[in-house]
């Protein structure tokens, strides 16, 4: 058996190094490795850091290759606009155009480019700018503006309305500075702040109890009594109960009345779940309300609304079909993206999709798939592709409901982070019944978040029914 799945090592590797019991979250995979909850016990595989507060923040710097959008109804003129702002100027003809002419290229925003920059319009790329200057936005400096720009070669231009049309991509393909310049006259490009990420702790509990005569009876099918059977059961449904907000959770914080009707209002948390982020990357600067506000962590892009955005994340499949054309498409976008850890992706289905997924698999002999791993005590089917190792898990959770039957959720384990409150990780709390109670009351307690990094390095795939060998 391999030593290593998902870039971590292996059940059998844990157990060599005598630390398989570090805690209740990894306790789950070696009682109960079919049981419903093998994401919570993979992620406790993972480093994990404890958070000192109950709101939790991460910042995320991502590198995105310097561009802009031409705006305006003429975005290149042969006279600068009357401010960074304004949509004016004599649009540029036609026909040939020399080195020494200068034009102005109205943008969305200036805030990536200097003068010394060269920049191209992709479906053009034989035609390539010189940035002479930059002239920044009047209301918001990174927002509009113009820069001045000469050809780097000759061209003769065509329509210019179709080779520049609002919206088009501007983008810079390096620089270029005299031999001998002095410093004067170099600009700088804007500060790139991180982008911030939030997400809360949530509190679970668990809890069983017996009467003090119960406690010392053994059972018919357990000597060890029913106190050990009844952990072991609230173990499971604690985990489980992890596993559900992982995937599921919507993020909330809301005053709610106590269930001991002695108490105060209390403050009752819930965490963002895997699929919540997805949502929140497709909605793009949409956002979502959350607790009455709008929340929009990837204001930097557009909404993804079809499943031929390549942004796009949580993929519909309304056709209720896969084929081999739409798989390869759905595993090289997001298998582009990875941690440094692995290229490797975790698969989670269920047993419908799963099928449909293995019927191509079967009848295509070009993939390159191997049946029954096993690693963590979990059994996986493992694709091998250009874009990485795809290891599929059929999830009993998904098993459950007819709908989430047929979905695949891709997730890059190293992504996900579990963030359990200090000294709150799962614990099992004894003794909590009050003195003089004639019974045992213990609880499962954990208060944790979960920290979920580029969702471009996740998808979840809907309603994937059958395979076909084309639509």
């Amino acid at each position: 058996m391999a030593q290593e799945i998902l870039g971590l090592p292996s059940s059998a590797k844990f157990a060599a190094e005598g630390d398989r019991f570090y805690n209740h979250r990894r306790k789950i995979l070696h009682l109960y490795p079919r049981g419903n909850c093998p994401l919570t016990g993979i992620l406790s595989q993972t480093p994990e850091e404890p958070t000192n507060d109950s709101i939790m923040f991460w910042y995320e710097r991502r590198y995105k290759s310097p561009q802009t959008l031409l705006r305006g109804t003429a975005p290149v003129t042969t006279d600068a606009p009357s401010t960074g702002d304004a949509d004016d100027g004599s649009v540029v003809s036609a026909g040939a155009t020399a080195v020494t002419v200068d034009l102005y290229i109205k943008v969305d925003s200036t805030a990536d480019f200097a003068p010394g920059h060269i920049a191209i319009v992709p479906t053009q790329e034989s035609i390539q700018f010189y940035v002479l200057a930059v002239v920044r936005g009047v209301t918001a400096p990174a927002t509009n503006g113009y820069v001045k720009v000469r050809l780097v070669r000759a061209v003769t231009l065509g329509t210019i309305a179709t080779i520049f049309a609002a919206d088009t991509a501007l983008k810079i393909v390096g620089s270029a500075f005299g031999e001998g310049a002095s410093g004067t006259g170099k600009a700088p490009t804007a500060f790139k702040r991180p982008y911030q990420i939030q997400n809360t702790t949530q509190i679970f509990s668990d809890i069983f109890k017996f009467p003090g005569s119960v406690l010392q009876m053994a059972a018919k099918w357990d000597k060890t009594g029913f106190y050990n059977e009844k952990k072991r059961d609230t173990l499971v449904d604690h985990m489980t109960s992890i596993e559900r907000s992982l995937i599921w959770g919507k993020r909330s914080t809301q005053d709610r009345a106590s269930f001991d009707t002695t108490q105060e209002d209390l403050s009752v948390r819930t965490f963002s779940g895997i699929i919540e982020y997805l949502e929140l990357w497709d909605a793009g600067s949409t956002g979502i309300a959350i607790d009455g506000a709008t929340y929009a962590p990837y204001a930097f892009k557009g909404a993804s609304t079809l499943d031929t955005d390549d942004q796009k994340r949580i993929i519909t499949n309304a056709s209720g079909l896969v084929t081999v054309d739409k798989w390869n498409d759905w595993a090289e976008r997001v298998g582009r993206y990875h941690t440094n850890k692995t290229n490797e992706k975790l698969v989670l289905c269920g047993s419908g999709a799963i099928k449909a997924m293995v019927k191509m698999f079967r009848m295509n002999t070009s993939f390159e798939v191997a049946y029954n791993d096993t690693a963590y005590g979990l059994e996986f089917h493992t694709l091998k592709t250009p874009f990485g190792k795809f290891h599929f898990l059929t999830h009993p959770l998904f098993n459950e409901d007819p709908v989430y039957r047929f979905w695949a959720l891709i997730l890059d384990v190293h992504s996900l982070h579990t963030r359990p409150l200090r000294n709150r990780d799962t614990r099992l709390l004894k003794n909590r019944q009050n003195n003089g109670d004639d019974f045992r009351k213990d609880e499962y307690l954990t208060e944790m978040g979960l920290e979920f990094w580029a969702p471009e390095q996740h998808m979840l795939i809907k309603n994937l029914t059958d395979y076909a060998e084309r639509e």
